[in-house]
């Protein structure tokens, strides 16, 4: 296989801060990413970039109704409620139309609708793997809930992007278990190990923030290789961290930092998969997505100088 880009997005709306953020404080850039996502999708389709759309489950709801029914029993619950998606689904609206944070089935359509667009799984209740409480058994009833919903909007699940990036062998089982085919992984090095919140320290945010401009971990970008056990690992290889005032002097390096492993993975045959939530793109947006089209812009350089071809993480698996 030739060199591979790979672009895959966390999409969740407010189901992916609601243990952070009151919606009062979010709201504005929720409804500032609704408006960015078909943005996204109109520079992609120009640039004919295949992307890849993990999607909380909850999000392909058409009512509140729908999404009640949809949720597995409570002894499959998180030990902390603050952290389980039953305790925010029954403050919520009647439908996309009066709670637009909640529920987004035409926002998926107008995403599958865009050519080279694939819409895959972020589990149905953005279920957090590594958790107190998180079972096998639990994981199947949300990732269930998850391809029940989607198929009966007409979408076959077939790649997995677990929430914050928590997975372990066992839902790594599950997943193959319940037919998907590809997983975003994460880069090897231990600040970016799978881990509880509670694990979660000043030093391995620190270390992966300073990874966005320099190079801490080395070369990550994979070998575009065939065949292998499934579900295969779509390795990740960085977050494109959204515009910051604070740092907004170090946005050179940061494309410079993602350029340069593009390039290293164009000329070695390998593999780049670079990620971000759409709700990235809720504040800052010119300063945003300046950034995206120059790396898109700098994709097609490299399409035609070295052949490297835009992938989605099912495309990885097909090819």
């Amino acid at each position: 296989m030739s060199a591979s880009f790979v672009i895959s997005l966390d999409f969740e709306l407010y189901w992916g801060v609601c243990d952070q953020l009151p919606l009062s404080q979010y709201r504005d850039t929720l409804l500032r990413t609704r408006s960015a996502i078909p943005a996204l999708l109109d520079i992609f389709a120009a640039r004919e970039i295949h992307a890849t759309w993990a999607t909380v489950g909850a999000l392909f709801c058409e009512s509140k109704d729908e999404l009640q029914g949809l949720i597995p029993p409570q002894e499959h619950d998180l030990a902390d409620p603050l952290l389980c998606f039953r305790h925010y689904a029954t403050d919520v609206g009647e439908s996309e139309d009066d709670d637009p944070f909640h529920f987004a089935p035409s926002l998926i359509r107008r995403i599958a609708d865009t050519p080279h667009q694939e819409i895959a799984s972020h589990t149905f209740g953005h279920y957090y793997c590594l958790e107190q409480g998180a079972s096998e058994s639990g994981l199947r009833k949300d990732l269930t809930a998850a391809k029940t919903v989607a198929a009966a909007k007409g979408y076959e699940l077939s790649s997995l992007v677990f929430p914050r990036n928590q997975y372990d062998n066992s839902a790594l089982r599950v997943a193959k278990s319940l037919g998907f085919t590809s997983y975003r992984g994460n880069p090897e090095s231990w600040f970016y190990t799978p881990s509880r919140f509670s694990s979660e320290g000043i030093l391995r945010r620190g270390v992966r923030l300073a990874d966005a401009f320099v190079d801490v971990q080395g070369r990550t970008d994979e070998e575009s290789s065939e065949g292998g056990e499934l579900p295969r690992n779509v390795k990740a290889t960085a977050l494109l961290r959204p515009h910051s005032p604070r740092l907004k002097r170090l946005d050179k390096l940061k494309l410079r930092r993602i350029k340069r492993g593009m390039l290293e993975a164009a000329r070695s045959g390998r593999t780049y998969h670079l990620w971000w939530h759409p709700h990235n793109f809720g504040n800052h947006e010119a300063s945003n997505f300046a950034a995206l089209t120059n790396l898109l812009d700098y994709y097609k350089v490299l399409e035609g100088e070295y052949g490297m071809a835009s992938r989605s993480m099912s495309e990885m698996v097909k090819n």
